[in-house]
């Protein structure tokens, strides 16, 4: 399979995997609150008293926007790397838009928004870098 070809498929995958996790009609972590709950303590206790949940969840949904970025760039190339990062934005701001339309279970915020575009950004510093390091060596 070329290049080009897998990534394709991988951006399909990851896509795919956007709109099903985005759009469950029941909260992500519902069955993994306890362990969330534990961990956050732990972490409140032995290591940074201020940890909390939001710090988990802000967490969590900035990486599952950097291969957002990244694939975008990949796919896109370094030059538009700003029209990637307001796609990452945009599908963010249509995913929570979506769950505070018609998903009542989940709870959409703004904050998921520029977590999500905090992740884009990270994956398209990071395609933007891969991308220049491999021009230099090619020099």
């Amino acid at each position: 399979m070329s290049s080009p070809i897998r990534l394709r498929v991988v951006m399909a995958v990851y896509a795919v995997a956007l709109v099903v996790v985005g759009f469950l009609p029941v909260p992500v972590d519902r069955g993994a609150s306890p362990v969330i709950a534990e961990f956050v303590l732990w972490m409140q206790r032995y290591v940074m008293p201020w940890f909390s949940y939001e710090v988990v969840e802000f967490t969590a949904n900035v990486l599952w926007f950097v291969p957002f970025g990244l694939l975008g760039v990949l796919a896109t190339g370094r030059r538009w790397w700003w029209l990637v990062l307001l796609a990452g934005a945009a599908v963010s701001t249509a995913i929570e838009a979506g769950q505070w339309l018609l998903l009542p279970e989940r709870t959409p915020t703004p904050l998921d928004v520029v977590a999500n575009t905090v992740g884009t950004a990270v994956g398209v510093a990071i395609g933007v870098g891969w991308m220049l390091r491999r021009e230099r060596r090619r020099a």
